[in-house]
């Protein structure tokens, strides 16, 4: 289960996100927020870019950015996987204000719960600005 959402690239907050995962816990949060919400009317382009915007466009003024000569797609065209930056703000917020990641990648590893602690935040932001 480790890593499978999210896991981190580097020191200061660059990670890349399971972005099918990701398309997932988005509908999930939209249907249970709003029961007349109804993924199945929503296409994965839509959702795709709703969350992407979401993701960029709230913390664009506190350094988030995509990384998009990273991106990863399957044989369908699909984005599946894409890399950002978490902005500072929010890695203090979720790991302290002196927090050290290693320089071996491997312990950039997130658990699904600090992923969806920073989706969740995301979606609750997005959801007050409409």
């Amino acid at each position: 289960m480790e890593g499978r959402d999210a896991r981190f690239v580097d020191k200061k907050g660059r990670y890349v996100i399971n972005w099918s995962r990701a398309l997932e816990c988005y509908h999930d949060y939209k249907s249970k927020r709003n029961p007349q919400y109804n993924s199945n009317n929503i296409s994965r382009r839509k959702a795709s870019n709703g969350l992407r915007g979401a993701l960029l466009n709230f913390y664009k003024k506190e350094g988030a950015k995509e990384y998009g000569d990273c991106r990863k797609v399957n044989e369908k065209d699909e984005v599946v996987e894409r890399q950002f930056q978490m902005p500072p703000r929010l890695f203090e917020l979720l790991f302290g204000s002196d927090a050290q990641l290693s320089d071996d990648s491997s312990e950039y590893a997130t658990s699904s719960v600090v992923s969806e602690v920073i989706l969740n935040d995301v979606f609750n932001k997005m959801l007050k600005s409409f």
